[in-house]
């Protein structure tokens, strides 16, 4: 026997009170579930595919660092490779290290934005001070930070030694701005191409 959901609610349409529309039917019918904030970085198509894979990984919470792999009962030890003070959990790698916040500096600088990490999400799907292209860029190469600083902990934890955050940041801007070229065909406004021209002429 099938039971019908209720799709009103004293004459108001139960998608979150807002005016009914066939995609908001079509979710509600599916009880689809809205997009999370940090799909739209994740998945930008300006990013590199195994950085995205890695940001959907960390966003998920779902990296293997010490503090999981402590919990599981694989590790005893789960003191930060890159800053040996604190716990390696997902948010100290990622937002609190000494060391990780290293990359977001220099990639604030190079890029001459300035955001909150842990509100980039909310930036670049609201902030109107920004084009397309700028949120597609900058977007992009937070992700590829967030693979830098992992890549930099597994090199710490295999080899005993510290990677450069600067040649790694500009690498990454270097990658994302190759695909973003390659990826992108609709024109670029003076003030798009002067952002551009002043992040390649800038010396890191």
């Amino acid at each position: 026997m099938h039971t019908f959901k209720n799709g009103y609610n004293n004459d108001i349409w139960i998608g979150q009170g807002q005016a009914y529309t066939v995609s908001g039917g079509l979710q509600w019918l599916s009880d689809a579930k809205p997009a999370v904030l940090w799909f739209y970085v994740a998945w930008n198509k300006s990013n590199i595919p195994k950085h995205s894979f890695i940001y959907w990984l960390r966003s998920h919470n779902r990296l293997l660092t010490k503090h999981r792999l402590k919990r599981i009962g694989i590790i005893h030890d789960e003191v930060c490779y890159l800053c040996g003070v604190d716990d390696e959990t997902h948010t100290h790698l990622f937002y609190e290290c000494q060391y990780s916040r290293k990359y977001i500096t220099l990639l604030q600088q190079f890029l001459r934005v300035n955001f909150r990490l842990e509100l980039l999400h909310h930036w670049t799907k609201n902030n109107r001070g920004i084009s397309r292209m700028q949120r597609q860029l900058v977007g992009a190469c937070h992700v590829g930070v967030v693979y830098a600083i992992w890549e930099a902990r597994n090199h710490t934890k295999h080899n005993d030694s510290i990677l450069m955050p600067r040649v790694q940041v500009k690498e990454v801007v270097r990658m994302v701005k190759q695909r973003f070229w390659s990826m992108n065909e609709y024109s670029l406004s003076d003030k798009e191409l002067h952002w551009l021209a002043t992040i390649k002429s800038q010396n890191m």
